[in-house]
């Protein structure tokens, strides 16, 4: 049996996610003032929590945005080695590539990517 995804229409604000707190959440956000960059961070963010088997605060958040004069904005929204991370080490001990285990772990990318966003 498929979930209930409740279907809400409004006269002044759209917001779609792949869950309806998500979405309420943004539409909230709409309501209260906020711009769609606003409304999707919060939507997103609520997706962590309502969804964290399919979106993670410390996962990707790839985002792009597109103003109201055409012009797009892309935030990569994936993440970064450490500033720490030594590439002559990993080519002097590891032959170049990036081993298992903690040196190929990555920075969480989306709060960077949400902080960029909502700047």
């Amino acid at each position: 049996m498929g979930r209930y995804r409740p279907t809400v229409h409004e006269h002044t604000h759209m917001v779609s996610a792949g869950h309806a707190l998500a979405a309420q959440t943004g539409y909230a956000v709409l309501e209260g003032g906020g711009n769609a960059v606003d409304a999707a961070v919060a939507s997103a963010m609520t997706l962590g929590v309502v969804q964290s088997d399919l979106v993670n605060i410390a996962g990707v958040a790839p985002i792009m945005v597109r103003q109201p004069t055409g012009e797009v904005t892309t935030i990569s929204g994936v993440g970064r080695f450490p500033r720490a991370a030594d590439i002559d080490l990993l080519i002097r001990e590891h032959g170049g590539h990036v081993p298992q285990g903690v040196l190929r772990n990555v920075v969480p990318a989306a709060p960077d990517a949400y902080i960029t966003a909502l700047e």
